[in-house]
């Protein structure tokens, strides 16, 4: 299929900038701050001194951000991707998905260096891998059915936020680990949609055009 129209590309990248810089204005309020702070107050008066979810619920919920499980999912939309004939979304998701996470674990947490535990808390991993996994349903589906396609968009969008209630009342996560990986996942994947696109549209405007043979006799 082709790539994402120039003013999708355009949005997904604006919308990408403006993740990146959500999370970076968190970063450096919470760098090596292991505390809660006043978001994180918030956050917890809205999700975890009100629960909406059995214990039961978040568990599972919460192993969606597992790597096997995560890798699952991925290799499932790619499979979809390729099944409705998109080659570009299931690039998208191949390059994509795996970027969020390593922008998390490798750069993200040795950077921000906030310490829960004995581990690393911002951003959180489960977060990324589940807005990762609900921008790339988006994506795939506008891309085939167009616009009405978003009324689906609520649907998929209900999983990260599930995720960040799950790790906040769980106190796996602070509220801002939480809302800092929904960023990282979904602008990721914005980022490399628009990329991708716009990679792909430069190589077939500079791509040689391909030569018809002569009809046998014309010399």
């Amino acid at each position: 299929m082709e790539p994402l129209d120039q003013r999708s590309r355009w949005a997904a990248l604006i919308v990408a900038a403006g993740c990146l810089a959500a999370v970076l204005l968190i970063a450096v309020r919470v760098r090596r701050v292991s505390g809660p702070l006043r978001i994180d107050y918030r956050g917890y008066l809205l999700v975890w001194q009100h629960p909406v979810l059995p214990v039961s619920v978040e568990l599972r919920v919460e192993a969606i951000g597992t790597t096997p499980v995560f890798a699952t999912f991925v290799v499932a939309l790619v499979i979809i991707a390729l099944l409705l004939r998109d080659r570009v979304a299931a690039v998208i998701a191949l390059i994509g998905a795996p970027l969020a996470v390593e922008l998390t674990d490798v750069i993200g947490k040795p950077l921000v260096d906030r310490r829960e535990g004995l581990h690393y808390g911002f951003p959180s991993g489960h977060t990324t891998a589940t807005a990762a996994l609900a921008t790339l349903a988006i994506l795939i589906t506008y891309r085939r059915w167009g616009p009405k396609a978003l009324i689906a968009a609520p649907i998929f969008a209900a999983l990260p936020l599930v995720m960040l209630v799950s790790v906040v009342q769980l106190k796996a996560h602070l509220f801002s680990d939480a809302i800092a990986g929904v960023f990282v996942g979904a602008g990721t994947i914005l980022a490399v949609a628009g990329l991708v696109s716009f990679g792909l549209a430069a190589w077939r405007r500079h791509a040689p055009v391909p030569r018809r043979a002569s009809p046998r006799g014309a010399d």
